[in-house]
């Protein structure tokens, strides 16, 4: 039930993140305005080969027969080059309609736009299709919705009189890299995709001075080297490069498609020592001192001071990046922060890290990946492994916690509230600790506690069924809730649980509105819903059995299925990701004054990846209840156990449904249904009293 209605999922969780704080979008501290210019090919440009006979017989609307790229690194960072150039073949109508136009993003505070060529080639002809008035500057925002603003700007561009069997072939080049980087060397470069292509490609280029390491992910192409011109030169070619999709639900760390990485730190270490001045926290102000003073004469002692900035901080200081310049790596002052109060994640972590720190609490703003955090430690030291930051706590009451200022509505304690669980973090203040690995403790007791209870009546036909829910919600899924009730209503709530309802019994309603108990500190929320069910039992025709007729009541503990999926590739080839950490209880009683005759049951799965338990338990001759819980011990399946998990998932799917029957004399249900009928009737009486005794005085006139 509730896995639908307030679907969590980690991975969820991980996106919501990412949508908060991208860290590394945005542009760096230069006048230069935004410029573009149509420029001639590059002499070391156009290197890849065009494979003639790749393609034939390909589906889908375009067949890229090249992919080519250059990323070439100079003595300053201004001279950094990215290259592009593509060709691709427009195979039927779908090709058409997806080459309209060819779109480059850049930033204009550090880069500019050199256009090369756009080629249609028809046959033996070449049609140019640069021309100025088909070219606009765009500035699109697209994150702006999300509360972040980069500035980046789109040269956008229409292309015309493209035919199906057209070669189209486009390059061009991005000048200028970000200062706030300091010209270290360092990035990703791809080499397949999820469909074919005749030739990828991919130049490196940088000054022979420098020492950069490369690491080749999911494949094994090494590279051609050379050095000319004070540069050495690294050149990866894929020739008919195969498609590789990913499986359904893979882990965000696992790398399935050839990739290229390349770095000239050594260390993380180094990647921190990089950072610390970016991150490094301010002289304190008179203003923040003021701040730090009035929470500690509102709060008498330091626990609750540390809840009320963390609470503060979450809530009452809106998300909105303004990733201009160096904003989109170098926070703002605290101070101006805490005046304006608006910022994005590392603006809300180092504001929260300053007044902690006033408050003599030690806290330091940490890099962290929302998404592959778990990864991290497999990649070559780099500055683009991160694009969030949250907040350390390396010693407060002997604890370790790990704070996320962009989440809002939490629990008000760091003891109970859902801490940032990224599993690798580096921290610039302390950089000789390089990359740190850390684990969340799994809760100890289930985040959703769900209790169903179903008061049966025999005479079923004319008295309703109860349905009393009282529904406990720990952790991260009492701050869902709490999310979720802020951003819509109680009302709203009310009715979606109403409706998942309906969705197994047609006539039930809900008596009153629901009880709610929230208790922010203990992080916990608690749900009391009362329902009735009309007609609950299903009459199961039995032509044979002249003298009974026979009933049926489902029930379904939904919480424990709303985090599972079977996914839609079951032979795997690749891990499997699994929502984690789950800890779901979901208990279901069943009253009937005419008892049950069903024996006690327990059903158990258990692996390396996940515990299930159920059970259907006599508490009494009339009472019958069914207890199921699930809790997860991993994120990932191996490819090797995958097959058992995927089984046992099935079994696990199937086992919350649990059904009864009934049956009952012809001759009672005929009392039943005459019962009823005299309450209908009765009903009837009661609603037109009125107007009956209206009408019998005007005969009586």
């Amino acid at each position: 039930m509730y896995g639908q209605l307030m679907k969590k999922a980690r991975y969820a969780l991980a996106q919501y993140l990412l949508t908060f704080c991208l860290l590394m979008v945005a542009s760096a501290s230069s006048s230069t305005e935004a410029s573009w210019d149509v420029v001639a090919e590059p002499d070391w440009g156009s290197q890849a080969r065009l494979n003639p006979t790749a393609g034939k017989g390909v589906s889908g609307g375009k067949f890229y027969n090249l992919v080519e790229r250059h990323h070439r690194y100079g003595s300053a960072a201004e001279s950094k080059i990215n290259y592009v150039r593509y060709i691709y073949t427009i195979i039927n109508a779908a090709g058409l309609d997806s080459s309209a136009h060819i779109s480059i993003d850049f930033d204009p505070l550090y880069e500019s736009v050199q256009l090369h060529k756009v080629i249609i080639h028809r046959g033996d002809t070449e049609i140019d299709q640069i021309n100025t008035n088909n070219i606009q500057l765009l500035q699109r925002e697209k994150e702006l919705d999300q509360g972040l603003y980069n500035g980046e700007l789109t040269l956008h561009m229409l292309l015309a009189d493209q035919r199906v069997g057209d070669r189209i072939e486009v390059s061009y080049s991005v000048i200028g890299a970000n200062p706030v980087f300091n010209n270290h060397i360092f990035g990703w470069a791809r080499l397949q995709s999820s469909v074919p292509v005749g030739n990828f490609f991919f130049n490196l280029s940088y000054p022979s001075s420098k020492q950069v390491t490369t690491r080749t992910y999911a494949g094994k192409l090494e590279p051609l080297k050379k050095k000319a011109g004070g540069l050495t030169h690294l050149t990866w070619e894929n020739y008919n490069a195969t498609a590789q999709k990913y499986q359904s639900d893979t882990p965000a760390s696992y790398s399935a498609q050839t990739e290229i990485q390349y770095s000239e730190f050594n260390t993380w270490s180094d990647v921190a020592n990089w950072a610390e001045p970016l991150y490094k926290l301010q002289t304190t102000t008179n203003e923040l001192k003021a701040f730090a003073a009035t929470i500690k004469n509102q709060h008498d002692n330091l626990e609750d001071q540390v809840s009320a900035v963390i609470t503060f901080v979450q809530d009452d200081v809106r998300y909105t990046g303004i990733n201009s310049g160096i904003g989109g790596y170098k926070p703002d002052n605290p101070t101006d922060i805490l005046r304006r109060r608006f910022g994005d994640c590392k603006d809300k972590a180092v504001l929260m890290a300053a007044i902690l720190n006033e408050l003599g609490v030690t806290a330091h703003p940490v890099l962290v990946h929302s998404r592959s955090g778990k990864g991290i430690a497999g990649y070559l030291p780099t500055p683009d492994a991160f694009n969030h930051m949250i907040v350390h706590l390396p010693n407060h009451n002997n604890q370790s916690y790990w704070i996320d200022g962009t989440i809002s509505l939490q629990g008000s304690s760091p003891d109970t509230l859902y801490q940032g669980n990224y599993h690798h973090a580096l921290i610039p203040a302390q950089s000789e600790k390089g990359l740190v690995a850390y684990q969340i403790a799994a809760p100890s007791l289930p985040e959703q506690e769900i209790s169903e209870a179903y008061t049966l009546k025999y005479n079923h036909e004319a008295e309703p069924t109860n349905l009393k829910v009282t529904s406990i919600f720990r952790g991260y899924e009492a701050e869902y809730l709490r999310r979720t009730i802020h951003n819509s209503s109680i009302y709203s709530l009310q009715e979606n649980y109403l409706e998942f309802y309906q969705s197994f019994y047609e006539n039930i309603q809900r008596i009153g509105d629901f009880e709610i108990s929230d208790d922010r500190k203990a992080n916990t929320i608690t749900i009391e819903e009362h329902y009735e069910i009309q007609d609950a039992l299903e009459y199961l025709e039995d032509e044979s059995d002249n003298d009974y007729a026979t009933f049926s009541f489902s029930v379904y503990a939904e919480t424990i299925t709303g985090d599972l999926s079977v996914p839609s590739d079951t032979r795997r080839k690749q891990p499997l990701a699994q929502y984690h950490p789950v800890y779901v209880s979901h208990n279901i009683s069943l009253t009937h004054a005419e008892g049950w005759s069903i024996e006690d049951d327990t059903f158990d799965i258990n692996n390396s990846h996940l515990e299930y338990k159920s059970s259907n338990t006599k508490k009494s001759a009339n009472e019958l209840v069914l207890e199921y819980e699930l809790k997860t011990l991993t994120d990932t399946v191996s490819v090797t156990d995958s097959k058992k998990y995927i089984a046992d998932l099935k079994q696990i799917l199937d086992s919350p449904y649990y059904g009864v029957t009934f049956s009952v004399s012809r001759e009672e249900l005929n009392y039943t249904k005459f019962d009823k009928q005299l309450l209908l009737i009765s009903d009837w009486f009661r609603q037109n009293l009125d107007q009956l005794g209206t009408q019998s005085s005007a005969l009586n006139h």
